[in-house]
């Protein structure tokens, strides 16, 4: 049953997603023709007022296409948590929830899916910077239409690096990864809590407070932890000295390795206990009446 009502929520958010996706894209290759073109009117020093004008005002416009490569996750934050509000807890909740299907399938398939389409719209990001970075350069300054030395540096980097600690890169590469998909999960799981909460506590204005909860509790997980980082980190850093102090190269990843892991497996711990009391309160506390 999960595999339907999934595959629902997927078709749904993406008959509206690949808008925020090509935006992203296109605003990311115009953004770095702009730049190049600003660039190259400023080395030449044209004397043509109007292109230079024209070149300032396209710099600027270069400017706002980056930013709205970055906000274009909004678009697809607002597309997952409007979805999972208006099934929930509008008129919409009482057909959602007299369908032959638990809460908790339903629950979970609307967190797989603000997962994967936010984690997709990352990806997105990232192939947009690189074409940014890409076509940024003139022709005169990288060799060639394309910044080429971009993706030497990048290889050079992962030569360097593979040269450095060896397989251990391809572990720190896969905690990255998962580093990336826990926080996805806690980022969801927490909105996904405040707006739950945010439905029990009210009958009106339920966005606002669920709004204003979320900034609430995402202020007090921040001090929590800055104050872990300065308690433990303090520990952690002594702990680590003793146990680097003439280490080998492979304790020494082994070392990282598992202190990264450690701070994943946190982040996913609160992320889970979000989860969990947002569960309980759609099955014990959530009253549409």
């Amino acid at each position: 049953m999960l595999k339907k009502v999934l595959k629902y929520d997927i078709r749904a958010i993406s008959k509206l997603w690949w808008i925020g996706a090509v935006v992203s894209l296109a605003a990311a290759v115009v953004g770095s023709l702009l730049i190049r073109l600003f660039v190259h009117v400023v080395d030449e020093g044209t004397e043509s007022i109007l292109l230079t004008l024209a070149s300032f005002l396209g710099f600027f416009v270069a400017v706002f296409c980056i930013f709205a490569v970055v906000l274009s996750f909004v678009f697809t934050v607002i597309l997952v948590f409007v979805r999972f509000y208006r099934h929930f807890f509008t008129d919409e909740g009482y057909l959602t929830f007299t369908l032959p299907v638990k809460r908790s399938t339903l629950f979970l398939s609307k967190t797989v899916n603000a997962v994967i389409w936010l984690f997709a719209h990352l990806v997105v990001i990232a192939v947009s910077l690189i074409l940014l970075a890409l076509l940024f350069y003139s022709p005169e300054a990288s060799g060639g239409f394309f910044n080429v030395a971009v993706l030497k540096g990048i290889g050079a980097w992962l030569v360097e690096t593979w040269a450095g600690v060896g397989a251990w890169l391809i572990v720190y590469l896969f905690e990255g990864l998962l580093a990336i998909l826990a926080y996805l999960l806690f980022f969801v799981s927490l909105i996904h809590f405040c707006i739950t909460f945010g439905a029990v506590l009210a009958k009106k204005a339920r966005l606002i407070l669920s709004i204003g909860l979320y900034y609430a509790f995402s202020s007090a997980l921040g001090v929590l932890a800055q104050f872990a980082f300065l308690f433990f980190g303090s520990l952690a850093s002594n702990g680590m000295m003793i146990l680097m102090e003439n280490a080998s190269i492979n304790r020494a990843c082994a070392v990282y390795a598992l202190l990264a892991l450690a701070v994943i497996a946190a982040l996913a711990a609160i992320a889970v206990t979000f989860y969990a009391i947002t569960q309980h309160m759609l099955d014990r506390k959530l009253n549409l009446a």
